[in-house]
Formats: C-alpha cells, sequence, structure tokens
C-alpha cells in the first residue's frame, strides 16, 4: 500500500507542476534604422522573433522560429479603423506558404478599452483578447476560460518588455498569438502613454 501511496503523491507532484508552469515568454523591441525586431526568449532560451519592416506600404510582422526559419506574417490592413485608432486594427496571419491561418479583429463596438477577437482559417472563433482596466496588458479568454495573459512591465528609463503566458497551448495557434504579442509592445503607448 505504501507504493501507492507513492504513486499517489507524485502524480499531484507532476499535476500541480503542469498546470503551475504555463509556456511563457517574455518580447522586447529593438529599433533599427529600417525594421524593428521583437525579441521572444523564453524560460528555456531564444523563441524567436518577429520582424516589422519601414520599407513597406503597410505594417507587417514577419515571424521567424529560435532556428530563423520563416513562420509566419501578420500583416495590418490598411482600409479599417485601424488606420485611424491602435484598438481598431485588423491583422491578417498567413503561414510560411502564404495561407492563411487566422485573423485579428480590432472590435469597435466594446465597453473595454481594447478587445481583440482571435479567428481560426476558417473564420471560426477561437478567443478574445482584452485590455485590462489600467491598460497595462491583455487578458485573452476561450469562452470562459482564461488562456493567456500579456503583460507590459514598464520601468521609466528602461527598455521595457512584455511577458506572455499561455495556459492552454491547444486553444490558440501559437503563431497568432506571438504576432499580436508583437503588435501590442508596437503599439503599446497608444494603449497607454508612457509616464
Amino acid at each position: 500500500m505504501l507504493s501507492m501511496k507513492w504513486f499517489y503523491f507524485l502524480a499531484a507532484v507532476f499535476c500541480t507542476q503542469a498546470f503551475a508552469d504555463p509556456y511563457s515568454y517574455t518580447v522586447t523591441e529593438h529599433p533599427y534604422r529600417f525594421s524593428t525586431y521583437f525579441e521572444m526568449q523564453g524560460k528555456n532560451g531564444f523563441e524567436g522573433r518577429a520582424i516589422k519592416s519601414a520599407l513597406t506600404a503597410r505594417t507587417t510582422y514577419d515571424l521567424y522560429d529560435a532556428a530563423g526559419v520563416y513562420e509566419a506574417q501578420g500583416i495590418v490592413q490598411a482600409l479599417s479603423l485601424g488606420s485611424l485608432f491602435a484598438w481598431g486594427k485588423d491583422i491578417d496571419v498567413y503561414d510560411a506558404k502564404g495561407i492563411q491561418i487566422g485573423f485579428i479583429d480590432g472590435q469597435a463596438l466594446t465597453t473595454a478599452s481594447a478587445k481583440y477577437s482571435f479567428y481560426d482559417g476558417s473564420n471560426k472563433l477561437l478567443a478574445i483578447a482584452y485590455l485590462d482596466y489600467q491598460c497595462s496588458g491583455f487578458v485573452v479568454m476561450a469562452g470562459e476560460r482564461t488562456i493567456a495573459h500579456l503583460r507590459r512591465n514598464f520601468v521609466e528609463h528602461v527598455t521595457d518588455h512584455w511577458d506572455i503566458k499561455l495556459y492552454d497551448p491547444s486553444a490558440i495557434d501559437l503563431r497568432l498569438l506571438k504576432v499580436f504579442s508583437a503588435f501590442a509592445i508596437d503599439y503599446q503607448e497608444y494603449f497607454k502613454e508612457d509616464k
């Protein structure tokens, strides 16, 4: 019977650890003359980057994995409320072959400071990101479940960064979340002024 108690104890420890350690990474912005790099650093090392080129007519985020392999591209639509307001930006996301894998839709009619709906390639609603009350991060919900948090860490005169925690990787394509996290840090001063 002693071995069965150990089995239950170890199962409880492993289950607790699985829920206590969500997939997480940190995004930092590095502006250069003709592009901006959004570096993604995980607990175990470099996760990849999104690159925004200043030489394109529309805002695009090219996503690369840790080995530098092209994964996806997020293209901000030019003809939307997003051309005037950050909360209205719509982003089409395509995989490395150019096939649409999703869409991030900035919502105009909402009581939240900003709200973005995430859709997959077949226009199925996956999740909704709400800007929190302090305008310093997003809570991503799939139905009634919180599946991710994006939190801005602002320290005056220091390069700030965003911490992203994904609690349910099966709920959303990680490429959508990474493009959105690059967008969030890119437009952070429109959500909350740097003070």
